[in-house]
């Protein structure tokens, strides 16, 4: 009875915080977002976060988890988080943010979030599509598409006038990596079209206008991390804002975040709690993505980030991961920045495509989001049953993307020792008679 009792006043806590920050969470006037970001921080901190109780031995097990989980992976640095009905409600950091210096990975560390960059993405186009300013079925290219400027007409595959906001969303969008991904090959995108590195967003829409598509757009589903690049684009020409200008002000100040930004290249550049980026022993350096000719790493210098942002830019804790998730849940334990009924087609897709911005929808039918890249691993999975986690490394795998898999391991034993869960853990419960459809993949 004290249990039931006490869960009841820490939900009507939490819904009368609600009631009275919704002005602040929503405000989006044309200077409200920025002069209102220091009362969003200390007016949200109560509800937003409520840690649960761990016991000294439960803690003393996960730290020894993960401690072992990372020392198998050869990871330098993680940190994770879960939430339960609304609320963050554990995180954790481990591990250090520089090898040299040995400072400690905190809670608030940001990280790179490679691809979980495109939930944002989508859930910035869908804020468009509730306010009617873009729908899904609007053409991108072309006189009287978005993005229709002559400087990249005509083009050379006239299937481009049919490619769609959904298209790009859901990968349907007409490319393939078959001849490698332009989005990490920006040198030669830059030379391909007569400009000098580093490649900006003006050089990579001349590369997209003056090549043919792989397939017709809308006819298979094709991962795509420059359908991603193009729907920022897409941002851009709609709200006359920089896609990080409109991303800040309309989905992460709305959802409570602070935090988050478009990453840098180098390790120099770096904000202040941003946490440096390893690879795996036995990686190789490559072209500075600048042109400078300089050898570095990939995870430092190699790819272009602030080119990648809509598709791979951003940079986050997992908390604030678990904030903009649960804005865009559908449920009333938290308040959603997105229609309900485009929250239904983002976890409702077409028959053979993609989910809009998630990754995967598993047996169970909880949506995920994956991240991968040299000097990072994230995770996020919205889970059915009111519990949500997020997780990110700043060192990678050579097992790429499949990676995934071992955080997913990881994270359901966490969150069996934090006994979160009210009901028996149905990934385990329940049989499945045809294991093809338990299968979740991850990119």
């Amino acid at each position: 009875m004290k249990k039931k009792r006490s869960r009841n006043k820490v939900l009507i806590f939490t819904f009368l915080s609600i009631f009275l920050l919704y002005p602040y969470l929503f405000f989006t006037g044309s200077e409200g977002s920025e002069l209102h970001r220091e009362d969003i921080l200390s007016s949200t901190t109560s509800f937003i976060s409520s840690p649960i109780d761990v016991t000294e031995k439960d803690q003393n097990f996960i730290d020894r988890l993960v401690s072992r989980f990372m020392e198998r992976e050869e990871m330098h640095g993680l940190s994770l988080a879960f939430s339960k009905d609304g609320r963050v409600v554990y995180s954790r950091a481990f591990g250090v943010i520089d090898t040299l210096n040995k400072d400690s990975v905190k809670t608030s560390t940001l990280f790179r979030i490679a691809s979980v960059s495109k939930l944002i993405t989508a859930v910035g186009i869908g804020r468009l599509c509730d306010e009617n300013k873009v729908t899904l079925d609007q053409k991108v290219f072309g006189v009287q598409g978005i993005i229709s400027d002559t400087t990249y007409m005509p083009y050379k595959d006239k299937r481009l006038d049919d490619i769609t906001v959904r298209n790009l969303l859901e990968h349907s969008g007409g490319w393939t990596q078959r001849y490698g991904d332009p989005m990490f090959n920006t040198i030669a995108v830059a030379k391909k079209v007569g400009a000098s590195p580093p490649c900006n967003a003006d050089a990579m829409l001349k590369y997209v206008t003056s090549r043919k598509l792989h397939f017709t757009p809308g006819s298979r589903c094709c991962y795509s991390n420059l359908g991603y690049f193009i729907l920022g684009q897409v941002i851009e020409n709609v709200t006359g804002m920089s896609y990080e200008e409109y991303i800040n002000k309309y989905v992460l100040y709305p959802s409570g975040i602070l935090d988050m930004k478009i990453g840098e290249s180098f390790s120099d550049l770096k904000y202040d709690n941003e946490t440096k980026y390893y690879e795996p022993e036995g990686a190789f350096e490559v072209m500075s993505y600048d042109g400078s000719n300089q050898l570095v790493y990939k995870s430092n210098g190699g790819n272009n980030i602030p080119l990648l942002n809509s598709a791979g830019g951003w940079i986050s804790s997992p908390s604030d991961l678990l904030l903009l998730s649960l804005s865009i849940d559908g449920k009333e334990d938290y308040p959603d920045i997105l229609s309900k009924s485009f929250i239904e087609k983002m976890s409702k897709p077409r028959n053979g495509f993609d989910p809009l911005g998630w990754r995967s929808i598993d047996y169970y039918g909880n949506l995920v989001r994956t991240g991968s890249m040299p000097g990072t691993q994230a995770l996020l999975k919205q889970q059915k049953n009111g519990i949500s986690y997020a997780v990110i490394t700043n060192t990678n795998s050579w097992k790429g993307p499949r990676f995934s898999r071992s955080l997913t391991t990881l994270m359901v034993s966490l969150e069996k020792r934090l006994d979160l869960s009210d009901e028996p853990n149905r990934v385990e419960k329940k049989k499945v008679k045809n294991k093809t459809q338990a299968k979740t993949f991850y990119f």
